[in-house]
Formats: structure tokens, sequence, C-alpha cells
């Protein structure tokens, strides 16, 4: 099947609450200045603590950030793994959604603003502001990639960095997990010893946030190797946050990314 373009599945929708109104391009005009980020997408500063290296390749779980200090304004959002691997973080608007395994098929949450918690992971932006984009068909998570690169591409986003988004509304399908240190064994681990070291499930309809970085720069820092996008999944409804593993989204769902 042919893969849709940006402009087939996105219509530009920009409030005038959330981002300033911006103008295209005078045609006319060879003076590329006028069709850079500040056209379409931002570059919020990016803040990055521990690495997905140093936690699979070097099984170093070590506390890197304390979201007491970092990730408590009313702006940020972020995502990561608490120390120890003892579960998973997402952060939107300031509120940090931990996801703690309560056993090997249950999870518990807790919602705070600037919990006294640290992380392993820790990445973490601020953005007042965002500009959005109307998904028009339904998108697999493998298409959601490309989908957010075309419209890099059309704003001529320089690509200096990981890249917040957050995606709300229509989603059909989460697949999810949040880990558990505990249950890895002794020693060096493998990739399915990660897998199966952890509380999976997954959510069907509802209203699930997503909340991601979108980056071309650090794999095996913020993504893993050949995966240009790291989500986390809150669902407030069925109090479920945690690391995202596939998702369908549907027609009608909103993706916003940074306003300049």
């Amino acid at each position: 099947m042919t893969r849709p373009t940006a402009a087939l599945l996105f219509l530009l929708a920009v409030a005038a609450c959330e981002a300033p109104e911006t103008s295209p391009p005078d045609a006319a005009d060879d003076d590329d200045s006028t069709s850079g980020p500040e056209d379409g997408v931002g570059s919020p500063d990016v803040r990055i603590f521990g690495s997905i290296q140093q936690i699979f390749a070097e099984g170093d779980f070590s506390a890197t950030a304390n979201l007491q200090q970092e990730g408590a304004g009313a702006d940020a959002i972020g995502l990561g793994a608490l120390s120890g691997l003892r579960g998973e973080i997402a952060i939107i608007e300031g509120e940090a959604w931990l996801g703690y395994p309560d056993g090997e098929d249950t999870i518990t949450v807790a919602v705070a603003n600037a919990p006294d918690e640290e992380a392993a992971l820790l990445v973490v932006g601020d953005v007042p502001q965002w500009v959005t984009f109307t998904i028009e068909e339904q998108l697999t998570y493998e298409g959601l990639t490309q989908v957010v690169e075309d419209i890099l591409e059309a704003a001529n986003w320089p690509d200096d960095g990981a890249l917040p988004f957050k995606i709300e509304g229509a989603i059909e399908r989460v697949d999810w997990h949040v880990i558990d240190g505990s249950r890895l064994p002794e020693g060096e681990a493998s990739h399915d010893d990660y897998e199966q070291a952890s509380v999976q499930g997954s959510l069907v309809g509802g209203s699930p946030t997503l909340v991601g970085f979108y980056s071309t720069q650090h794999a095996g820092v913020i993504t893993h190797g050949g995966v240009r996008l790291h989500v986390h999944v809150i669902d407030a409804d069925r109090g479920v946050t945690g690391h995202v593993e596939d998702a369908l989204i549907g027609a009608g769902s909103i993706l916003s990314l940074p306003a300049p």
C-alpha cells in the first residue's frame, strides 16, 4: 500500500489560544530565512538524564535526576524510568504520573506535582504553547514516525535535538508495559529478560494521552537503535501509565508539537 502523505493525513489547526497565528512564506520570495522552524514547529530546550545504553548495556539503574528538581514546572512534559527500574514516569503539564509494578499482573499509579522520586532515565522539556494537527486517517504506531517527519520536513525543522509531542483523542488501542527491575536475573540480562520483567497490558478505546519524544540523534540515549520515538501513555480514567509498545491511533486524534 502506498504511504499516505502528510497532506492527506493532517489538517493543520492552530488554535489562537494555543499558539500565535503564522503566515506561509511568500512564494515569490527566494529568501530562505522566512521558511525556518519559526513558521511551524519550535525547538524547545530538552534536558536528558541517564541513557538507555546505561540501563540496558551497562546494567546501571542508579538515579540520575530528582523529580522535585526536574520536570516540576507547569509547562513540563517528559518521560523516563524510575531508579532501580522500579517503574515508569510520564509528565504532562508538570504533573508526574508514576507507574509502579504491583505483582506480576497489576500496577499502582501515583500522580503528583514534583514528587520526591528519582529517575534512572529522564527526558523532559518545557512547552508553553503547542501547534496542533488533526489526524485525518487511522494511523499505526509504525506510521507515526513518518508522519512526524513529514511535518518537520515541511516546517524546515533543523533536526537539532529531541522534540516533545503529545497525542490526544481517538486513540483506539495502546499496548503498554511497566518495568519491574526486581524480576531481572542477577548479572547480565538479555533483551528478552527485560521484556519478561514487566507488567504488561492493553488499553482499548477511552481517552488516553500519549506523551513522547522524537529524535534522529539520540539512539542509545532516549531511543533504542533504529527507532526515533520514545512514547509513554497516561490514561486518567482507568488509572494507567506506562511505556508504549504499540498503538493504533484513530482518525480525529490531535497531534501537538511545540509552537514556535
